[in-house]
């Protein structure tokens, strides 16, 4: 599917229920692509993110009967800036071990 089709027919319904049903969001970030898309929902602090993260589940669960025929489920992933490294090193030398 190509990635306006995507925006229009997955991501915008996603955004505008996922708004209106799940409790702490600040804002949404979306891109699509072709044949895929990645929704980022952003919480307030101090927002109950297991219960957010158990509403956008079954939200997303609700909306696969109104999406495009043989669309898979989402893959839905909990992101904390303190999971993410910050800084990657490799190091390499000459001599042997």
């Amino acid at each position: 599917m190509p990635a306006d089709d995507v925006e229009t027919r997955i991501v915008f319904i996603n955004e505008r229920v996922l708004t209106a049903s799940v409790n702490g969001i600040e804002h949404i970030e979306s891109q699509s692509l072709s044949g895929v898309a990645v929704i980022r929902i952003y919480f307030q602090p101090g927002a109950n993110v297991a219960e957010a993260e158990a509403q956008v589940t079954a939200t997303c669960q609700t909306l696969l009967k109104l999406m495009p025929p043989g669309i898979t489920p989402p893959y839905i992933v909990r992101y904390s800036a303190t999971s993410v490294p910050i800084l990657q090193i490799a190091v390499s030398s000459e001599t042997p071990d």
